[in-house]
């Protein structure tokens, strides 16, 4: 299932996707260049929605061919995660894809 779908600004993190409360969600990143020049990108995993921290990043200015793809591998989340992704360019899109399941009670 399509969670969330950006084409961020160029070097402007960007909200793609939060976990619903009482979920955790099992997903991919995917990414897509669409222009002519290579780029890069960076994605955190934003725990309960902290403040943009370092230590949040999975992916930190990962090159990507013009255009190219790439995912990521399957990560868990917890409620109120959040997904950011930036991009060197506004030449990039991100979509997450998954499964969200209810937290036990």
């Amino acid at each position: 299932m399509i969670l969330g779908q950006e084409a961020p600004a160029a070097t402007t993190p960007t909200d793609l996707y939060t976990n619903r409360p009482k979920f955790t969600t099992t997903f991919r990143v995917l990414i897509a260049e669409r222009g002519a020049a290579a780029a890069t990108y960076r994605i955190a995993i934003r725990v309960a929605g902290e403040a943009l921290a370092v230590k949040q990043y999975i992916a930190f200015d990962v090159a990507i061919i013009a255009n190219g793809e790439d995912h990521t591998v399957p990560i868990e989340t917890g409620p109120g995660d959040v997904v950011t992704v930036q991009a060197s360019t506004a030449d990039l899109s991100f979509t997450v894809t998954g499964v969200e399941e209810p937290t036990a009670e």
